[in-house]
């Protein structure tokens, strides 16, 4: 008896392992064209705990998709499918973050799906409904990059990254068969949007995340924002009075400036100014992009005591105003991290104490590249934000009252001067914005083959350059600004009836159209709330042909 339990016990592994070496073989045997490798990914030694078989995904791509039979560019993804799980029916999630795959996600995605570890956005569906997830890195990020990148960082566009990610999706779903979402945040949120504008039949429901569309390099829409709409004024005004502390005050104007000309070499004094009034403002558009409100009110009153305690040993004004800047730039849990190694007496990750100068020193940096170290996902980065994704700008007018625009007014001419905020272009040419992208994907929007739920934080910066209203008919397409989220806002963190809603239209849409059985009527219009064409189009009646009336097929003569 227990040889044969041990017998069945081996038959049925080797069936298991036959089953998953099967779809995997299928893949890579039906695009050798596209796919390198799927190999076990051996590093995830959680998968096992999160029940999700891990595996690392090698593709390659042409350089340029015009030119097939030209240079290729190595891309790479993780891919985790759920164990036991039917591929012929089970949802897959696809996201990018718009950028590389960092060491943690490339080692351990499971971890990422493991107890909504990282919820927002990037795969809280696949968490929801128990399905697979993949995730894909953008090329020109990471290791995703071609030889000599520097010299061909025009081919890190939109249209070719769509084309990348279109191949990859294309060849799983020889076996992975079920429903497809596409999502991902910020950067990977417009990226979702391209996605549908260039290939809707990539996936069945695409949402993006707190995705911004700039128009252009200054565009001020999201300043407009954050100093009108978001947040109370009792927040505003307290960030508000620190960053004119910190514009006012030469001595820590010149102890930045100190400490950046000896580390970067070279830049002329207008740059560093301008720079560092790039860090005072964004000090602000940091704290409403990634803090919620009550993290940042309690970390003003942190930051009251602290400075209490630094003048009692003796500090001065100029380390006060840098330790207040210092941890208002930093995510919450870093600075809850940092108050917790300074009150233990020991600095973050390091059991000695650190001087506050010391620890200010990756703070107030700058954020232009230097061409004697340029780094592939910064140039691709810069490349893309210079030439079809835009940027914010800045106007220093907000941060004071009437009677002090003078100092506005200077701090916006340093700016200009200093030309803060400067991307070097690794041809020493100038890169123009082109709205064409933009464009393309708003129109894709109105005209949506396929369903959209665009999210927003209430709370975020980058909101004031949402998708605009007219691009969202209800029907087809969706949009939802979630009150009191910030850019990691998600359906996990909704609560109430607008969290139910969600899910529900999201389930909604994920089973429309889901073609079941056939029925042929006369033609004449019907009175369900739910058409749409085989397009995945709604319409407002039964037209000629065949129609999804919710969810059952119908055949109109």
């Amino acid at each position: 008896m227990r040889k044969k339990i041990l017998f069945s016990g081996v038959m049925m592994l080797c069936t298991l392992c036959v089953s998953a070496q099967t779809w995997l073989q299928t893949v890579m045997n039906e695009n050798k064209d596209v796919i390198d490798s799927i190999v076990v990914n051996k590093d995830d030694v959680y998968a096992g705990r999160y029940s999700y078989s891990s595996y690392r995904v090698y593709y390659h791509q042409p350089l340029e998709h015009a030119n097939p039979d030209g240079d290729q560019i190595p891309l790479r993804a993780v891919l985790l499918i759920r164990k036991g799980a039917d591929l012929a029916t089970t949802l897959t999630q696809v996201t990018t973050t718009g950028y590389d795959i960092d060491d943690d996600l490339w080692n351990t995605p499971s971890v990422f799906m493991g107890n909504w570890y990282y919820p927002d956005g990037m795969n809280e569906v696949a968490i929801k409904y128990k399905g697979n997830w993949l995730c894909m890195e953008h090329r020109y990020f990471g290791t995703s990059v071609p030889k000599n990148y520097w010299r061909r960082v025009e081919y890190c566009t939109g249209d070719e990254a769509a084309a990348d990610f279109h191949a990859l999706i294309s060849a799983l779903k020889t076996s992975l068969k079920g429903k497809w979402v596409m999502s991902g945040v910020s950067k990977g949120g417009i990226v979702t949007a391209n996605q549908q504008a260039f290939f809707p039949e990539d996936a069945d429901l695409f949402m993006p995340y707190s995705a911004p569309f700039c128009d252009g390099m200054n565009d001020p829409s999201m300043m407009a924002y954050w100093t009108t709409y978001s947040w109370t004024d009792e927040l505003r005004d307290q960030v508000k009075t620190l960053q004119r502390e910190l514009i006012l005050d030469k001595q820590a104007y010149n102890y930045y400036k100190s400490w950046s000309e000896s580390s970067y070499p070279g830049y002329s004094a207008s740059f560093w100014r301008a720079e560092y009034l790039l860090n005072v403002a964004v000090m602000d558009f940091t704290a409403h992009s990634y803090w919620s409100r009550q993290a940042l009110k309690d970390t003003l009153a942190i930051n009251q005591k602290r400075k209490q305690d630094l003048m009692n040993q003796g500090y001065s004004s100029a380390y006060l105003d840098a330790v207040m800047a210092y941890y208002c730039t930093l995510s919450s849990y870093e600075a809850w991290d940092f108050l917790k190694a300074y009150n233990n007496k020991v600095a973050h990750r390091a059991q000695e104490i650190v001087p506050v100068k010391e620890r200010m020193h990756p703070v107030f940096r700058p954020i232009s590249i230097s061409k004697s170290s340029w780094d592939p996902s910064v140039t691709a980065f810069d490349y893309q934000t210079l030439h079809e994704e835009g940027y914010f700008g800045l106007d220093f007018v907000y941060l004071f009252d009437a009677d002090q625009q003078d100092v506005a007014a200077t701090c916006n001419r340093e700016w200009k001067v200093g030309r803060g905020y400067v991307f070097d272009n690794p041809f020493n040419e100038s890169v123009e914005y082109d709205g064409t992208m933009r464009a393309k994907v708003f129109e894709a929007t109105r005209t949506a083959r396929r369903p959209m739920i665009f999210l927003y934080g209430g709370d975020d910066t980058w909101t004031g350059a949402a998708i605009p209203d007219d691009c969202i008919d209800g029907q087809m397409t969706y949009k939802y600004v979630l009150n009191a989220q910030n850019h990691g806002a998600c359906l996990y963190d909704t609560y109430g009836s607008r969290k139910t809603e969600l899910w529900n239209l999201v389930e909604q849409l994920l089973n429309t159209p889901a073609g079941i059985e056939e029925q042929m009527v006369n033609g004449k219009s019907s009175n369900s709330k739910s058409i749409y064409n085989l397009q995945g189009q709604r319409q407002q009646s039964l037209q000629r042909g065949i129609n999804i009336v919710n969810g059952r097929k119908i055949m109109v003569k």
